[in-house]
């Protein structure tokens, strides 16, 4: 039976991540034993968040949370379903490879030919390629892209061609040698099903505002499986909201990634909630304590419509650094000494 899909809707500071270490919290003491539940984000949150869901357990500990990036949550399944055998390639590694196909078939090359002599070129085909591999772009789509383009545009066709051929080569170097974090993605992908660490698991995933199809297959995998998710979405808790569907409003891209979640939900069967959130359910788990930050995240620059006092101005909260003021000042002394030798000459 697939699982559920719940989107967590609302404004910055409405209290979406504070919602998830709660009930992530509620779920420990009730049962401090038991199922996994796994809070997914950006890489650089992890290690905050975790010490934020440590504070609210007041010191009891834990032994069911998880906090993960994507690629960490990859290799702890993996620890448990094998697939960590093949060493990992490091950055350093990847950009030595990439050198030494660069230096084999550089001449092959049409659009990067002068560009692959530069220094630092390695370290950018590097991210290249981990993006084409993220958003599934392998040879055989880039190069009936590059013959799509062939009679229009000459310069975007080599280019295409180019990162076909240099992709090509690098899977080669790697082929049943090294992986990389990109396909350690796509091994989660293929051994979710079996895997004993998410079965009753609920997922909790937070901080993202769009999902690779890497990402966003795991979590389909991961709903098959009968895992129950919830997603936080930064969008308007009004649906029907013009931040929120027009393309030029300030949700849109949330919004749309709401909606590429929901028919991967409907695909395996999966029914969908929206929890919308005006702003924080508990004291003290907002964001915006200054009602300058507060009026700036609504868009409002004006003193409030409503009659109520203006915001205040924000010396508090927007305080420059002291390095900054330094400088300010400074720069003031000089040009005010330059204006005085002016008036004297």
């Amino acid at each position: 039976m697939a699982g559920k899909l719940r989107f967590i809707a609302g404004r910055a500071g409405a209290g979406k991540t504070a919602l998830c270490e709660r009930e992530i919290a509620e779920e420990l003491r009730e049962n401090p034993i038991g199922p996994a539940c796994v809070l997914l984000l950006p890489e650089h949150m992890t290690y905050r968040v975790e010490r934020e869901l440590a504070a609210k357990l007041m010191g009891d500990g834990f032994l069911r949370a998880y906090v993960f990036g994507f690629r960490r949550f990859a290799r702890q399944v993996l620890l448990g379903t094998g697939g960590l055998l093949r060493p990992r390639i490091t950055e350093v590694g990847r950009r030595l490879l990439l050198r030494k196909i660069l230096t084999h078939q550089g001449k092959e090359l049409a659009f990067f030919r002068r560009a692959a002599r530069q220094r630092g070129f390695s370290a950018t085909l590097s991210e290249t390629l981990k993006e084409l591999k993220s958003y599934e772009l392998t040879p055989e789509k880039l190069g009936e892209a590059a013959d799509a383009f062939a009679e229009t545009e000459d310069a975007l066709s080599d280019k295409l061609r180019d990162l076909a051929l240099l992709e090509a080569s690098f899977a080669q170097e790697m082929k049943g040698r090294y992986d990389d974090a990109e396909d350690m993605m796509n091994l989660l992908i293929e051994k979710l099903p079996s895997s004993k660490f998410i079965q009753g698991a609920k997922f909790w995933v937070d901080g993202f505002i769009f999902f690779n199809p890497q990402e966003r297959q795991v979590l389909a995998e991961l709903l098959a499986a009968g895992c129950d998710i919830s997603v936080t979405m930064p969008l308007d808790p009004v649906q029907g909201s013009p931040e929120n569907r027009r393309e030029t409003g300030l949700f849109n891209r949330s919004w749309r990634t709401m909606l590429q979640l929901r028919e991967l939900a409907q695909a395996v069967g999966a029914k969908t909630t929206i929890l919308p959130l005006s702003g924080p359910q508990q004291a003290g788990e907002g964001r915006f304590y200054a009602p300058a930050l507060a009026a700036i995240e609504r868009g409002r620059r004006a003193p409030d419509r409503r009659g109520g006092e203006p915001p205040h101005r924000g010396r508090g909260c927007c305080r420059r650094h002291p390095a900054s003021r330094a400088r300010g000042t400074s720069a003031l002394a000089r040009h005010r000494h330059s204006r005085a030798r002016t008036r004297g000459l």
